[in-house]
């Protein structure tokens, strides 16, 4: 049975000096994030006008727009700056085009740091280009010359809009985020509501006002080791969710066609059988051997188990990460099972 598809948007950048040194590229952590959900990674070239949406749009249950070492172009979002460090206007095109598009057919999606400012400006809003530089404000930029955990890791707080969808979704008010950007949204877009604020004013998160799906954009990384905390793997089990929901609409509509399928070589009830087996076969997520379970289970345990919880609070926090990565894909119960013997 098919997995639920997740488009992955690529950067084109130059790695040699010839006319054929342009690679598409992206961080092998956001694959990593797709596939660590049960779903499979569908990688979009940066072909700006020339890509084919419908192929695209038609194949994802959901699309992760993630970061990248390049900045939005900031003509844009209006502005005649030439701009700071890298630019990929293929991608900024591509991926303002894609995001327009999951808006309108109701495809989930999650930006990530970049993604949260492509989504500004799709928005109308604009950006900081140096963000340090902006007076009271933090330097959100990544720390060179320290190990991954160091330079991922906890940076500073930000505050959750109350009611907001990660205030729903993570039952906090606060959380500890990573930071590793430089640029950052200056004028919120219009029709966008503030999900996420830091503590120096800097806006952090935001959705998308009324949208017919998961449309969110945080501006740390949630996807580098998810699995070892908690509202990170919430956050992107969110986004998953979402996806295996609509890729179950989409499941909905092709049984009903199948049900009333009843020519173009097919005939009597055998066909129309077959026809719904195919579809089935081809929508439904995979679902997870006991194996696989366990190992999701054990590495949620270790992880809060570093946190120093027990009793009761380890097994809430335990659940709040294997339940987004195992929803659809594992009888509930079972996995309770499989938690309450662990930390046994």
């Amino acid at each position: 049975m098919s997995k639920p598809m997740i488009g992955l948007p690529l950067c084109r950048w130059q790695l040699t000096d010839r006319d054929i040194g342009w690679f598409h590229l992206v961080g092998e952590k956001y694959i990593q994030s797709v596939t660590g959900f049960g779903a499979f990674p569908l990688m979009i070239p940066a072909f700006a006008d020339d890509l084919d949406m419908d192929t695209v749009l038609d194949s994802v249950s959901g699309i992760m727009f993630g970061g990248s070492l390049s900045n939005v172009h900031p003509s844009f979002y209006g502005d005649d700056h030439p701009g700071l460090g890298l630019a990929d206007k293929p991608r900024d095109a591509t991926v303002l085009r894609l995001m327009r598009a999951c808006i309108e057919r109701g495809i989930p999606f999650l930006g990530i740091c970049r993604g949260v400012q492509e989504l500004n400006v799709l928005y109308g809003g604009t950006l900081h280009r140096e963000v340090h530089e902006v007076e009271g404000r933090l330097d959100h930029r990544e720390r060179k010359g320290v190990p991954d955990d160091v330079a991922y890791g906890p940076m500073h707080k930000v505050a959750l809009t109350e009611g907001g969808v990660l205030h729903q979704l993570l039952g906090e008010r606060e959380i500890s985020v990573n930071s590793l950007h430089g640029q950052g949204i200056d004028r919120l877009g219009e029709g966008l509501q503030v999900e996420a604020v830091c503590e120096d004013g800097q806006i952090e998160a935001v959705s998308v006002k009324g949208a017919k799906a998961f449309a969110v954009g945080v501006q740390w990384h949630p996807e580098y080791r998810y699995w070892e905390k908690a509202d990170y793997s919430a956050l992107i089990g969110a986004f998953h969710e979402a996806a295996r929901e609509y890729q179950a609409r989409k499941l909905a509509k092709r049984r009903e066609a199948a049900e009333s399928f009843d020519g173009a070589g097919a005939s009597g009830r055998a066909d129309r059988e077959r026809a719904e087996l195919t579809v089935l076969q081809r929508y439904l997520p995979a679902q997870l051997t006991e194996a696989e379970i366990e190992g999701i289970v054990a590495a949620a345990v270790a992880s809060v188990a570093a946190e120093g919880k027990s009793g009761p609070a380890a097994m809430g926090s335990v659940m709040k990460i294997v339940t987004p990565q195992t929803r659809g894909r594992a009888d509930g119960s079972e996995v309770a099972a499989l938690v309450k013997a662990a930390l046994a």
